[in-house]
């Protein structure tokens, strides 16, 4: 696929094979376990996003959180990690910005994750993963893939930077914040200015990536080529992150930071615009 990061993904028959390998992790992520619980990838650890994805953890503000995580996982900085979205294709990008800001360089995504490896009929269990204790200390996180409220703010006025919105269609337009209509207090909508792409559409059906070609020619046609700062967003900047991996592990562009903060920090603040 010709990808600028050649080590960013691993297929499903290279994982296959290395199944066993004592300091491969696989991290399955889904919205609750139930799905894992009956049959999951063959030595895989579970991680719930509706647990993880709160604004700590997400932001990367409470160290001490992130270590705890890690260390009951069973990882250390020397582990190969290897991550497996379900339902929600986003969380393997988040997962990999993630470990990105931590200096964890021994990760990659599944190439269209666990939704693919069932499609393949490749191996499951329904046994359970032995994990034991992990040592993982987390002294500091980089801020190098990240940009904040102000500098979002400051870019309204910015040529040189483009807002990417990669929520749903209607997140974009305002009929829903986060998950459902907006209730009173809450403000829906977009930054004014932003271009919206669903980050779902950088996916083919079986949830692997587009090639680099078809991704770059999706971005042509809302006039994005790199050439410009890009600050994705989404509602807590999980998916945005997501599509920070597209764009700087799949197409190799330097000029891309997640909000991490989002829809989340940015609705809330008074002071800044919707439209």
């Amino acid at each position: 696929m010709d990808y600028a990061n050649s080590k960013a993904l691993i297929e499903p028959e290279e994982l296959q094979a290395k199944l066993g390998n004592e300091n491969l992790a696989i991290v399955e992520m889904d919205a609750d376990d139930t799905e894992y619980q009956q049959t999951h990838i063959p030595g895989s650890i579970f991680w719930n996003v509706q647990e993880i994805l709160d604004e700590d953890s997400v932001n990367l503000t409470d160290l001490a959180k992130i270590q705890r995580l890690l260390e009951r996982s069973g990882l250390t900085p020397d582990t190969e990690i290897v991550v497996a979205h379900n339902s929600h294709r986003g969380t393997s990008g988040w997962v990999y910005w993630f470990f990105a800001r931590l200096g964890h360089h021994k990760i990659r995504v599944l190439n269209g994750g666990k939704e693919r490896w069932l499609l393949e009929k490749r191996p499951l269990t329904p046994d359970a993963t032995i994990i034991g204790q992990g040592d993982y200390p987390v002294a500091q996180v980089s801020k190098a893939f990240s940009c904040s409220l102000s500098e979002v703010s400051d870019a309204l006025l910015d040529d040189d930077t483009t807002l990417l919105d990669v929520r749903t269609k209607a997140e974009f337009d305002g009929s829903v914040y986060l998950n459902a209509p907006p209730k009173e207090g809450e403000r829906a909508g977009h930054i004014p200015g932003a271009i919206h792409l669903h980050c779902d559409d950088v996916h083919k059906e079986d949830g692997s990536f587009l090639s680099r070609a078809d991704i770059l020619d999706l971005l042509k046609t809302i006039d994005i080529d790199g050439a410009k700062q890009v600050f994705p967003y989404c509602a807590i900047g999980a998916r945005s992150a997501h599509m920070w991996f597209v764009l700087t592990q799949l197409l190799g562009w330097d000029r891309v930071r997640n909000f991490d903060g989002s829809w989340r920090e940015w609705s809330s603040n008074p002071e800044s615009p919707v439209k």
